[in-house]
């Protein structure tokens, strides 16, 4: 006789369908964190990659500034290289990358021009604007570009834009303000009546810094020939505290 059901007593139950569901949901989760790690992968290799570019290129552009000659063109092709390889990979447009790539070009004119051209000023240019647009809160970016449209001879909006803009995130530095006034001291009389006073309101603020800043932003003034309206645009409070304009005080 044939035993269907070895205890009779006990209930048969059917299977569990619980199981069942997990084991094909694995497959689904497997897939889920695969994608998810791939798609992980697909950005962090071109971060690193764009990452030590430009890592490079911060160690070139600090050599050069520290140093008595310019690069080589070679050197500074290599340096031109990686800092394009590390905007061109980065995923979205990083604004320190792009500021760095503008003073890469920017090194070209001090190249010897026996071994070629310089890139046009407007290369430089065109990655600081690009820079100010991923990153505009940097007053360094805003300074450079000043510097690069001055360097072009296009005072124009864009100029007056970024001076404006240098002085809007960077009126607390001491640092960008002494920059801006070696830019509008050697600009002087290019500028309007207005980037005038931004200039010598920058150059208050770093005079009433420190008694070197002032000596330092006076002997500017001189070399420039607008000691006069530095002197004249400095309260006597001032300038008898920081010992500059005795003469014109």
């Amino acid at each position: 006789m044939t035993v269907l059901n070895p205890h009779p007593n006990k209930p048969r139950l059917p299977a569990s369908s619980g199981s069942a569901a997990h084991s094909r949901g694995l497959p689904t989760v497997y897939v889920c964190v695969f994608a998810a790690a791939l798609s992980c992968a697909s950005l962090a290799l071109p971060m690193l990659v764009a990452g030590i570019a430009s890592i490079h290129s911060e160690r070139a552009l600090n050599q050069w500034e520290s140093a008595d000659d310019p690069p080589t063109r070679s050197y500074w092709e290599l340096t031109l290289k990686r800092a394009e390889r590390a905007v061109a990979w980065y995923p979205v447009a990083n604004g320190e990358y792009l500021d760095r790539l503008g003073r890469v070009r920017a090194w070209s004119t001090a190249l010897d021009p026996a071994d070629g051209d310089p890139l046009s000023p407007e290369a430089a240019v065109d990655a600081f604007r690009q820079s100010t647009l991923a990153r505009p809160t940097w007053p360094w970016t805003w300074l450079r570009l000043a510097y690069g449209k001055s360097a072009a001879g296009s005072l124009d909006e864009e100029f007056d834009l970024a001076l404006h803009s240098a002085v809007a995130t960077g009126s607390g530095r001491v640092d960008v303000n002494r920059a801006l006034v070696e830019l509008g001291f050697g600009q002087w009389a290019a500028l309007n009546r207005e980037q005038r006073a931004l200039v010598l309101s920058a150059a208050g603020r770093a005079v009433s810094h420190s008694t070197e800043e002032a000596k330092r932003i006076h002997s500017l003034a001189r070399v420039a020939g607008v000691e006069q309206p530095l002197c004249w645009s400095l309260g006597r409070a001032v300038r008898s505290q920081q010992q500059i304009c005795t003469e014109e005080g």
